[in-house]
């Protein structure tokens, strides 16, 4: 029965992270049109829920895709 609720809970993380990211594609996409492969292959390797929720944030308020490719090169998600 734990391991089954644990392997419950790590589906319903794993599903938050990639919704996440979906949702982080879907805005810089709406925003600056298609994006880099770069940022594509950069966000699926993060599976940390805050650290996209800090990307989110930034993706919403950067004003140029340049600016937002920079803060995930640097790993900066504050």
């Amino acid at each position: 029965a734990r391991g089954e609720a644990r392997g419950k809970a790590e589906g319903l993380a794993e599903g938050k992270v990639k919704n996440e990211v979906r949702t982080i594609f879907r805005l810089l996409t709406r925003r600056f049109g298609n994006i880099s492969e770069m940022i594509e292959e950069e966000l699926v390797k993060i599976t940390n829920f805050e650290r996209l929720d800090q990307l989110w944030d930034i993706a919403y308020d950067c004003q140029t895709l340049e600016e937002f490719e920079d803060a995930l090169k640097r790993g900066c998600y504050d």
